[in-house]
């Protein structure tokens, strides 16, 4: 059986984006998805081609809003995502589309198995450096997601009720106003810093658009070179996400539901690397298999540091 999922989608300006992001998810093989939409004080059409979009395709399965003044995805995520019996959230803009129609019906598998956040690659069409693949990867789960990278961008989804854990503090700037850039990276972190229990799928599943003319990349300071965190706030408001005290680990890898073995098998090499624990060979390899299928960047760092 279906676990119940949303999708989470802010649209500002998209009424050419919109249609095309909302029929993606329509087209997924996983069907137990609802969505909420919020329309961040748009000036154009959005709000009714979303309607009309979000009445043929998910009748009765939808939840729409519109802002009188525009506050950023975090503060839409904030007063929006709360309520609701659903097992996980799923994160989409609303000028960017799903490509990957199993997608959706992966993160149900790996929320099943006991995981607390899962996202997947995408993929960028930039004119000025091509067709690429995204920087998503796997986090080391025995680490603090804030000391590797920004690695969990596009397709991101999380547990439902991580998110409301998290206060209002995390959203904002020092002077309480709403976050309006790195909203992403906003949400991310406080979910990211609960648990241990990542699942990374290395399949590009969304196409995230850049020839938007409000999309952060068009907004670079003259001189700047490709694709990175490119408007002076953007990265502004990347700092004061950074400067946020982490919130509790709550839920760790040795509490965790089998079969996040390959958790457990992480951790158990990890005390075998220090010594803190026997291991035999056979183990050993077995630990290094497991890793080696299932986190490669990981097994490249425990080579390095057994070298």
């Amino acid at each position: 059986m279906e676990s119940a999922g949303v999708i989470f989608i802010t649209a500002f300006n998209c009424e050419k984006y919109i249609q095309e992001c909302i029929v993606s998810v329509a087209e997924q093989s996983f069907q137990n998805i609802s969505i909420i939409l919020v329309d961040d004080c748009s000036t154009d059409q959005t709000y009714y081609v979303a309607l009309q979009a979000l009445e043929c395709l998910f009748p009765k399965r939808f939840t729409i809003k519109r802002n009188d003044t525009r506050i950023g995805k975090a503060g839409n995520a904030f007063l929006h995502l709360n309520g609701g019996e659903y097992v996980f959230c799923a994160i989409l803009d609303g000028d960017d589309y799903l490509l990957d129609r199993n997608i959706l019906k992966s993160f149900d598998e790996e929320y099943k198995r006991g995981y607390d956040v899962v996202w997947s690659n995408y993929r960028i069409l930039d004119g000025r450096v091509g067709d690429l693949i995204g920087h998503s990867a796997a986090l080391n789960p025995l680490q603090s997601p804030r000391t590797q990278g920004w690695k969990t961008s596009h397709f991101f989804s999380f547990r439902y009720k991580l998110f409301g854990l998290i206060p209002k503090f995390y959203f904002t700037d020092s002077d309480g106003n709403w976050l309006k850039s790195a909203c992403d990276q906003a949400i991310a972190y406080p979910i990211l810093d609960q648990t241990r229990r990542y699942r990374f799928i290395n399949r590009v599943s969304y196409f995230y658009r850049t020839d938007n003319p409000n999309c952060h990349h068009n907004k670079a300071n003259p001189g700047m070179i490709g694709l990175q965190l490119s408007s002076h706030q953007q990265r502004l408001n990347s700092k004061i996400v950074f400067s946020k005290p982490p919130l509790p680990l709550t839920f760790g890898l040795a509490d965790a539901n089998i079969p996040l073995q390959d958790f457990l098998d992480m951790e158990a090499l990890s005390l075998a690397i220090r010594g803190d624990k026997a291991i035999t060979l056979d183990q050993l390899q077995t630990f290094l298999k497991l890793i080696k299928n299932q986190n490669p960047i990981l097994y490249e760092e425990i080579l390095k540091a057994m070298d």
